[in-house]
């Protein structure tokens, strides 16, 4: 009702101030997701799973798979 969309109307303002969109596995599953993914293709922001993301970060660099994988 009226508490969710109070809560996208701030959701996307703090959208509007971001570079681009993380998403998170199974993150279609989620109706506040999806319009945050919309809201950003809207915006021509890019959008990328946050292991993408972390791979793009100049600080990256690989640890080695614990689980040898």
């Amino acid at each position: 009702g009226a508490h969710y969309t109070d809560l996208l109307r701030e959701d996307f303002r703090w959208l509007l101030g971001c570079d681009g969109v993380a998403v998170l596995p199974g993150w279609t599953e989620s109706t506040g997701a999806c319009h945050e993914v919309q809201i950003a293709e809207l915006l021509k922001m890019p959008i990328r799973t946050v292991a993408d993301w972390v791979k793009l970060s100049p600080d990256y660099t690989c640890a080695p798979d614990p689980c040898g994988q």
